[in-house]
């Protein structure tokens, strides 16, 4: 890898880590805002973080040392799992379309532009990082996510995780 290729590299990774940063204060500043959803920063302090979110995100973290491209594909089943998942409740029978949750979770990840940048983006590096071994680590990365999300989302409805 050149010179040029590297900063630009790092370049990339940094300018990722700085969106995440923002949306994540965006995000912060969403929930606590009392003309939006007006969760006290208390309760947010004092939440309790189910074992399965807990495993999700050290999971996460980890894949963050196999390489920006490979952390990019364990992050697949979270973007498109907040899509599908608003999509699904959307068509729940007695949504509120009325209420705070409806517009600023349900409407804000009805959309799958997200998902498509992100493919998109993969499609555009995919053959930089991509040959006969690695393509075995991307798939079970994927199916992991899948599992973590699947997981991610009973714990939020009050599934008990299955003891191994």
């Amino acid at each position: 890898m050149s010179e040029t290729d590297l900063i630009s590299n790092i370049t990339t990774v940094i300018n990722s880590m700085n969106h995440s940063l923002e949306y994540a204060n965006t995000f912060y500043r969403s929930l606590t805002n009392q003309s939006r959803l007006n969760v006290s920063a208390e309760t947010i302090h004092d939440g309790a973080f189910e074992a399965a979110g807990l495993g999700y995100v050290k999971w996460l973290q980890d894949n963050v040392n196999l390489g920006w491209f490979v952390y990019q594909v364990s992050r697949i089943p979270c973007v498109y799992g907040w899509a599908e998942l608003a999509n699904n409740l959307s068509e729940t029978p007695n949504v509120d379309t009325a209420s705070m949750f409806y517009s600023e979770w349900i409407q804000a990840n009805l959309d799958w532009s997200y998902g498509a940048d992100h493919s998109e983006m993969l499609e555009n590096e995919v053959q930089y990082h991509n040959n006969s071994e690695t393509f075995m680590v991307y798939n079970k990365l994927f199916r992991e996510g899948m599992l973590f999300e699947i997981a991610f989302f009973e714990s939020a409805i009050g599934r008990e995780l299955p003891v191994a």
